[in-house]
């Protein structure tokens, strides 16, 4: 795998694979890797405020996998979102080979994990150690944050996540998608599951949110900071298409009860 990782110095030489260790080739810069899990670690030294706290809140997110909220969205990831991601994505791994395939956004994979990639290489990239290190895909898992994917450009054939999106601005949104837009190749592909605001579970987790956060008396979220849910398509479009995108197909499915939008992009 040295030939598809980049430093974070951004040289285009790629990293060196010397046993348990990344080296980069132009500024020697050294990145862990930890065979026992499958898991590269090519994050910069020093996080800027943002993605640490998205690290913090991802992290805390995945700690607690025994409470009842943790099982339903579990279930829901697996059972619903897991059916409009097969739907997505088995078309291309018809008869392909030696494709790579970025969860960019992983979690700990479990909605993917009803795919067969085959031939195929499946990376699950997060920022969260924590999601990694529970982290079910079997094949590469890379510790990196959205805004800096630390791939060389046009390595990836689809990029792909679900339910990330609505956690970030439509600027931060954007960066990521210029990202994206790097890292695939000619006409790659973009598959993004991304919550509907006016979804009837979306609805249902407002509601859930506001009595429990009474009962508690204080702030709960069934997602943290969910604050971008698409409630325009036509401008989620535009923001696509600014990013270097041509739409190929919007819609909503009967899987997860019309709640979450699947949009498929074709690199422009």
């Amino acid at each position: 795998m040295n030939n598809i990782f980049k430093c974070i110095c951004e040289s285009k030489l790629g990293l060196e694979n010397n046993g348990n260790k990344l080296i980069c080739k132009s500024c020697n810069n050294i990145f862990n890797f930890d065979r026992s899990k499958n898991i590269y670690y090519i994050t910069s030294p020093e996080k800027n405020n943002l993605i640490k706290r998205i690290d913090d809140e991802w992290t805390d997110h995945w700690k607690d996998t025994s409470s009842f909220f943790y099982k339903l969205k579990k279930f829901m990831r697996v059972y619903m979102t897991g059916s409009l991601l097969i739907n997505a994505l088995r078309p291309l791994l018809l008869n392909q080979v030696n494709n790579i395939y970025l969860e960019a956004g992983s979690g700990l994979s479990e909605t993917s994990k009803r795919l067969e990639f085959n031939n195929n290489i499946h990376i699950s990239m997060d920022i969260s150690k924590k999601a990694l290190e529970n982290n079910i895909n079997k094949k590469i898992k890379l510790q990196a944050d959205l805004f800096n994917i630390p791939l060389l450009d046009e390595k990836v054939s689809v990029v792909f996540n679900v339910g990330v999106h609505e956690h970030y601005t439509d600027i931060e949104n954007n960066l990521i998608f210029r990202e994206y837009n790097r890292v695939l190749k000619e006409n790659g592909k973009l598959i993004l599951v991304w919550p509907y605001y006016f979804g009837p579970l979306m609805v249902l987790a407002k509601i859930i949110n506001f009595i429990t956060s009474i009962i508690l008396r204080r702030k709960f979220e069934i997602w943290p900071n969910q604050h971008n849910e698409i409630k325009n398509f036509s401008k989620v479009n535009k923001l696509l298409e600014l990013s270097g995108f041509n739409k190929e197909k919007i819609y909503l499915s009967f899987y997860d009860i019309y709640s979450t939008g699947i949009l498929i992009y074709k690199k422009k």
